[in-house]
């Protein structure tokens, strides 16, 4: 059961703490007093879209805490134990916190959580029935959404999405593969020919390098002949001027100097030394030269080699020295040619296995769908008699198409009606009016509750466009609801307020700032609020006395 809702800073709602009890409780108020506020605020802490337009102006935060006893409702016990999120106490505690500049933040359990998981759970413990129920009789989703409640097949429509999902994700790589299959092969032609233009040229980025380096020295073979020959003349000629020549000359005016200055004969040693030198230069000098021969036709031929480098790597867009990394890439290419027909074939059985599955899950669906759909219908006819609509019958057509592939499977659902002897079936948006409509949706809601379990069920002014004998009948509806499960019941009705055990006033003030009250009415109070729902505006004593009645012939009722 709900124990209790905190709401902070929720579009007019400054703070708001209420506590909660079991059976039936009704939620009575002005119109625009901010009921809904509440039940949007409940939605979102049990997990609904966060929507950043719903903090108080001037805010920046807001926040719903909401407290559960889930001593009986087992699903939810299971659920924490599987997520590892439960306490030692059956209870249960949400949490969201709303930013204006940041998302959204959820816990269950004072444990961060996703939103998904928070929603799941939420669904699990609360079964919020809005206004807008008749509209889904309309809707073709939500009506196979109705049935799939009732058929209680939530765990084959999630296996049957999954595998949807994978199916979808193998078409899209079929068809990934498929492009670049067929672009690949129209390039086969290409791709072999320049493979083998690379790969016969046996092209490589040191092979370039060496080329380079060989090319620039036969390239400046003369300027280096020239150089060193003339080196050899400086330094080993028959002239005055060679180097040998001055060094034996400095060589023989130092020795006669050293008789009388002993220090010098170290610089007789570094003249020796020297003139062994430019000997050694001279030897090799000459050894360079008469290897250093004029080849015109190496050097063309080096020249066309480079100009074979440079000519693919325009080709290519690339420079010479990566025509190697360009050959493998292309290696690459032809060989994905070869092997995307092998991944092909993989893909296409993979898909097979997943649309054997998904036939499989589907057509359990189905069938547990028109299965369901035959007892659902005489469950919903049944209630229709009971709410005044006693010649009226509802059949829910489920039909199959075999060779869809949709998410939520290969069916379809209408509802059809007839809301008098002798007329025959017809879809319910053509054949309902509005009052009937609110009683057909009522009667689909009361069953649908059924399926619950032990959630909590609130009901969100569902009996509009109900009045009279009608409504008395669905306040005893929720009434015997309320024995089973939790039941809170925001009318306008008072044959339905009347019904419950407990009874909340929903006020607007508008002192300085409008703001949002909650109060519980003891008897007197709810008196008052129920002639107020009988008379308008002004309370009369007669409609004093209807309310005190109808609380009291209420209360009397099993």
């Amino acid at each position: 059961m709900l124990r209790s809702l905190y709401i902070s800073n929720i579009a007019i709602i400054t703070k708001l703490n209420i506590d909660f009890h079991e059976g039936m409780t009704s939620v009575t108020g002005e119109t625009g007093a901010g009921k809904s506020i509440i039940i949007d605020a409940l939605a979102l802490g049990l997990g609904a879209r966060a929507d950043q337009n719903l903090i108080k102006h001037h805010c920046d935060e807001a926040e719903v805490i909401i407290e559960f006893d889930i001593s009986k409702n087992k699903s939810a016990q299971s659920w924490l134990q599987n997520q590892e999120l439960e306490l030692e106490e059956p209870q249960c505690l949400l949490k969201r916190r709303l930013y204006s500049n940041k998302p959204s933040k959820s816990f269950i359990n004072d444990r961060p959580v996703s939103a998904t998981l928070l929603n799941e759970l939420g669904q699990i413990l609360v079964n919020i029935c809005g206004q807008q129920e008749h509209m889904n009789l309309i809707n073709p989703g939500a009506r196979l959404a109705i049935l799939d409640q009732h058929a209680d097949i939530a765990d084959e429509l999630k296996s049957l999405k999954k595998i949807y999902s994978q199916l979808k994700h193998i078409d899209q790589q079929i068809s990934e593969l498929k492009t670049a299959q067929h672009q690949s092969e129209e390039n086969n032609d290409l791709l072999t020919f320049l493979v083998e233009e690379l790969e016969s040229g046996n092209f490589s980025s040191a092979d370039y390098l060496e080329l380079d380096v060989t090319q620039t020295r036969l390239s400046h073979n003369s300027e280096i002949i020239n150089n060193v020959n003339a080196s050899v003349e400086v330094l080993q000629s028959s002239s005055h001027n060679s180097v040998n020549d001055l060094l034996s000359h400095v060589t023989k005016l130092v020795t006669a100097a050293s008789k009388y200055e002993p220090r010098l004969k170290n610089v007789l040693k570094t003249l020796d030394t020297a003139s062994i030198a430019c000997d050694e230069a001279t030897r090799e000098l000459v050894t360079i030269t008469q290897q250093l021969e004029l080849d015109p036709d190496q050097l063309q031929e080096l020249e066309k080699r480079i100009s074979s480098y440079h000519n693919l790597a325009r080709k290519h867009r690339c420079e010479p020295t990566q025509l190697q990394e360009k050959l493998e890439s292309l290696k690459q290419r032809l060989q994905f040619i070869k092997n995307s027909q092998i991944q092909l074939q993989t893909l296409y059985d993979k898909r097979s296995e997943l649309s054997d599955a998904y036939h499989v899950i589907a057509s359990k669906i189905s069938k547990l769908r028109h299965q369901s759909a035959k007892t659902l219908s005489k469950a919903i006819t049944n209630q229709l008699r009971h709410l005044n609509l006693k010649d009226s019958a509802c059949e829910i057509e489920c039909k199959t198409d075999v060779t869809a592939v949709n998410p939520g499977g290969q069916d379809s659902v209408r509802f059809l009606v007839s809301t008098s002897k002798g007329q025959p079936l017809a879809p319910i948006e053509k054949i309902a009016s509005g009052g009937e409509l609110s009683r057909i949706s009522m009667a689909i809601v009361l069953e649908s509750t059924l399926q619950a379990g032990n959630a909590v069920l609130i009901f969100d002014e569902v009996d509009t466009g109900i009045s009279g004998r009608t409504a008395d009948i669905v306040g005893d509806k929720l009434k015997q609801l309320a024995k089973k499960n939790q039941t809170i019941c925001i009318t306008h009705l008072p044959q339905v307020a009347c019904k419950a055990e407990h009874q909340l006033r929903v006020t607007k003030r508008s002192d300085t700032d409008a703001h949002v009250e909650l109060e519980y009415l003891d008897t007197e109070d709810r008196v008052t609020e129920l002639a107020r729902f009988l008379s308008g505006k002004k309370i009369t004593d007669e409609s004093m006395a209807n309310a005190r009645t109808m609380l009291s012939d209420s209360a009397s009722k099993p």
